[in-house]
């Protein structure tokens, strides 16, 4: 720790100095640097010290190992008590703490060098002039500076009131000492020169604001607080008097400055005198602003941004948005501090403005004139600092929630965002702030465990979800109420932390696709859609257990099927075709076939068209490769063969009547693709390969496969138990989305495996009724539980058919 005996103050004004450094840092880190400070206090960690630092910093640290240390060491381990106390508590306490430190070390220093009675006590007068680090951190400071000025000594002088009511006389519990009063005693003189030297200069300039104020009077000054009520002051005049104290705190001349302070620093509940004078003084201010210097002036700039919009009515919500427009415009160094503060206040940061109240009329009342103020001064600042929607970008990414964030607080920064990227800065911000929205879309996405639930059964296949078992189970089924049944099956895989983080992923994404229906609505998707394919390749393609996020896409498309869908298919296609890297690659394939295969709104000539590219790529790799099969060095070409299996599954009937498609040629070379040496259909996922020889059997195709069709029971073990860990587990990304918000905007285009199971059964199976035309939330999902789908169930409803992770990329990675 700085400040030992060996370079240590040795005389009072050096000691004093010390102490101000100290307790400036310490101030620092209980007010400005509070949220650092906290998350330093780790409870986890070892016993931790505050430690004020003679240069105004602080730092949190770990005891001295000297004993007995050089220096008095502070409060140990106030790390322990973080989280079991209120945090306003558990800094009250550490200020306490601190306050006990700063005069065992000023007062060792005063032994070490030999103070004798009369330095000792005009070093404690001197300290006791400050107030103490508690009362600066609970507030107690301010209120007793307003006793001051208020008292006998002050009441024979103040004028009546004009600018603002007049505020009755409060009892005095506590007051400030009086620096002009002589009465404290030996060696006036002295003190009384020290005390023109110190005056009213409580905090250096770059230390946070404090708040016990000389009136001013007192040396024959007009007080701040006087001047702000003179009605007979020009507004002109008042500016003029401001930028003075502005220039003069840059000299060392605080005693005005510090009273401006006391002003602006906010109460839990403000009169309305208090209110008025807060008006006021932030209007001079902002007339005055082109004299802020940012170093010098840092404890002003701090007390003002720190003020929250939801935390006053429009008469100071207004002259606060001005004066942060004049801030912003009248230098370049203040623009990234106008700008954080207008997104701190994207969501309010008190807790009483809970999820239940600002859906109440007030609580909707109060978000509107907080949010229209907070837009509408992004774009007058815009307006005048042209580079300002590129450092908003920035920001409002810097900014985003992490996921722990309540459910309604991280909504409401996320509707601050869309629409900033639809307003008239969205050329500009759009693009970073909509992919900061799908990272965030990913990462509580990828929170989101199955690892429970997996089942490692390969009895069954996808397709064949027997759903007897359902039909069996009360508790999962009841004929009068789908909501029942929906809401078991949502609560049984989303139980505990899931079920937090899935409700939160899912109000993300209703929001996204509201905005994105906007959009297209007002004839902005294809724009906006670039940006959802930069974001697909670089964020969602390589999520690999992204299991929701990717709806997003899925939703746009379907909006624009023309534009948006088929140039969606056509870049994973690409991808899948040219990219180098070969997890994309495989990553891109199974994107491919589940798109094709789940898209209702896609044609059946247009994913003939996809298919037919994935289909030659697969029949030129055949050709140039030979040998046996090795899942984990042939990867890519397993991928592609079982993405055309799986899309025939789903479209083989569509296909068969598509001239192009049908053709002996196509055919032929997905039969030879499939009876390569390579052996594809042994590499594949069983459940898949199975139902695909099925389909193939009953509709006559590829006749030199039959010896793999005679012989199915005996390949599908092979299937199941071939290559060990090196089995090609591929995800399908477009499972059905098992968000209960979420999917109501998915479920129209979207093709369920019992639509397309339907029209394969013959006569003598058991047909499943087709639920088209009413949507209950889940559709045929709820009716078949998706056969197709790898996404897990209940194990006492139905189980998986083989243990795939759910959007993950394939083991043989």
């Amino acid at each position: 720790m700085e400040g030992t005996t060996q370079d240590g103050p040795r005389t009072v004004d050096e000691v004093f100095n010390d102490f101000k450094g100290r307790r400036a840092g310490l101030i620092k880190a209980l007010t400005l640097d509070v949220e650092k400070f906290y998350q330093q206090c780790d409870p986890e960690k070892e016993n931790l010290c505050l430690y004020g630092l003679p240069n105004e910093t602080w730092e949190v640290n770990l005891p001295v190992e000297e004993v007995p240390p050089e220096l008095p060491e502070p409060a140990l381990g106030i790390n322990f008590a973080r989280d079991g106390m209120q945090e306003k508590d558990w800094l009250s306490l550490v200020a306490v703490h601190s306050d006990s430190w700063l005069l065992s070390v000023s007062f060792y220093f005063g032994a070490r060098f030999g103070f004798g009675k009369t330095d000792r006590k005009r070093l404690f007068q001197m300290i006791n002039e400050l107030p103490t680090v508690f009362e600066v951190v609970s507030g107690a400071a301010n209120q007793a500076t307003e006793q001051v000025s208020s008292g006998p000594n002050n009441s024979s002088k103040n004028k009546p009131s004009g600018r603002t009511p007049s505020r009755p006389t409060e009892p005095q519990s506590k007051a400030s000492p009086n620096p002009a009063t002589g009465d404290e005693g030996e060696s006036g003189g002295e003190e009384e020169d020290e005390e023109d030297e110190q005056g009213g200069f409580i905090l250096r300039s770059r230390f946070p604001p404090v708040f016990v104020l000389f009136t001013g009077e007192l040396r024959g000054r007009p007080s701040a607080r006087r001047l702000l009520q003179d009605p007979n002051l020009a507004d002109v005049e008042l500016e003029n008097h401001v930028r003075g104290a502005l220039k003069a705190a840059v000299q060392g001349d605080n005693d005005f400055y510090d009273q401006l302070l006391g002003v602006i620093h906010q109460k839990e509940y403000l009169s309305a005198e208090e209110v008025a004078l807060l008006v006021t003084c932030l209007r001079a201010i902002s007339g005055a602003v082109s004299s802020i210097d940012i170093v010098h002036h840092h404890a002003l700039l701090a007390a003002v941004l720190r003020m929250s919009l939801w935390d006053y009515e429009i008469d100071v919500m207004d002259v606060l948005v001005e004066f942060i427009v004049s801030l912003a415009s009248s230098s370049g160094d203040f623009v990234d501090l106008c700008l954080e503060m207008l997104v701190s206040n994207f969501m309010p940061r008190s807790t009483y403005y809970s999820e239940e109240y600002l859906k109440k009329p007030l609580g909707l009342d109060k978000k509107r004139q907080v949010l229209d103020r907070v837009h509408s001064t992004l774009i007058n600042i815009a307006t005048v600092v042209p580079f300002s929607p590129v450092r908003l970008g920035i920001i409002v990414k810097d900014k985003m929630p992490s996921i722990l964030q309540k459910e309604h607080l991280m909504s409401m920064y996320v509707e601050n965002i869309l629409m900033l990227e639809a307003g008239v800065m969205g050329n500009i911000v759009g693009r970073t702030v909509l992919m900061a929205l799908v990272d965030r879309l990913i990462e509580l996405d990828v929170e989101l465990t199955w690892d429970d639930i997996l089942q490692d059964d390969f009895c069954k296949g996808i397709f064949d979800m027997d759903l007897e078992d359902l039909e069996g189970h009360v508790e999962f089924h009841n004929a009068d109420s789908s909501e029942l049944t929906r809401e078991a099956l949502f609560q049984s895989i989303f139980c505990g932390n899931n079920m937090v983080i899935a409700e939160k992923l899912d109000s993300l994404l209703v929001l996204t696709f509201e905005h994105l229906q906007s959009c297209y609505n007002s004839g902005r998707l294809s724009q906006v859609f670039e940006t959802l394919i930069l974001s697909f390749k670089k964020t969602i393609l390589t999520a690999y257990k992204s299991k929701f996020a990717q709806f997003i896409m899925f939703y746009a498309c379907s909006l624009d099927p023309e534009n948006c869908g088929e140039f969606f298919a056509n870049e994973v296609c690409s991808i899948f075709l040219r990219n180098e890297n070969p997890e994309w690659r495989m990553s891109a394939v199974a994107y491919l076939a589940s798109y094709l295969s789940r898209a209702k709104f896609l044609s059946a000539t247009f994913v003939a068209t996809i298919l037919e590219s994935v289909v030659e790529w697969c029949f030129q790799y055949c050709k140039v490769h030979e040998g046996v099969i090795y899942p984990k060095n042939r990867s890519v070409f397993y991928a592609g063969c079982q993405a055309i299996m799986y899309v025939l599954c789903f479209r083989m009937k569509q296909m068969l009547v598509i001239p192009r498609f049908n053709s002996g040629r196509l055919l032929k070379r997905i039969e030879d693709i499939l009876g390569h040496p390579l052996k594809p259909m042994q590499a594949c996922l069983p459940s898949i390969v199975e139902e695909f020889v099925e389909l193939t059997h009953k509709n006559g195709l590829f006749p030199s496969l039959e010896t793999f069709v005679c012989q199915s029971h005996t390949n599908l073990e092979n299937c199941r138990t071939f290559g060990g860990v090196q089995r090609l587990d591929m995800f399908f990304p477009f499972d059905p989305c098992l968000l209960r918000k979420s999917d109501r905007y998915i479920h129209p285009n979207y093709v369920y495996w019992s639509m397309v199971r339907n029209s394969y059964e013959d006569d003598e199976h058991e047909v499943i009724e087709e639920k088209v035309e009413v949507y209950d939330g889940f559709g045929e999902f709820a009716c078949s539980l998706d056969k197709m789908s790898i996404t897990p169930r209940p194990d006492n409803m139905l189980k998986m058919p083989s243990r795939i992770r759910p959007s993950m990329s394939p083991e043989s990675l």
